[in-house]
């Protein structure tokens, strides 16, 4: 199926649809949750992968294929950036205040 939507409409929209995709999207928030309740790094880091679980299984359906190659490395990098970021700048305040 060729797929002719702006690459961050579908980002928001078809990549993320999917009752598999749904079910471990809810399981990784609910893990990140946790994580950021525990100030767990290794939590917060395991609860990214789980949520990519459903793209992969996607992708490898062959749903959207053209942009999920695309979009997955992009999506991990952006988010344990801004996770390991947000517990970076978490961890100096703590030090410091």
């Amino acid at each position: 199926m060729e797929n002719h939507k702006n690459p961050i409409a579908f980002f928001f929209d078809e990549f993320h649809s999917g009752t598999f995709n749904v079910i471990f999207h809810c399981l990784g928030f609910a893990l990140l949750g946790y994580g950021v309740g525990t100030s767990s790094i290794y939590m917060i880091t395991v609860a990214t992968f789980v949520m990519e679980v459903g793209h992969f299984y996607n992708t490898l359906r062959g749903r959207h294929r053209e942009y999920s190659f695309l979009a997955i490395p992009v999506q991990w990098i952006f988010w344990l950036l801004i996770v390991w970021g947000s517990y970076a700048i978490d961890a100096l305040l703590r030090k410091y205040l």
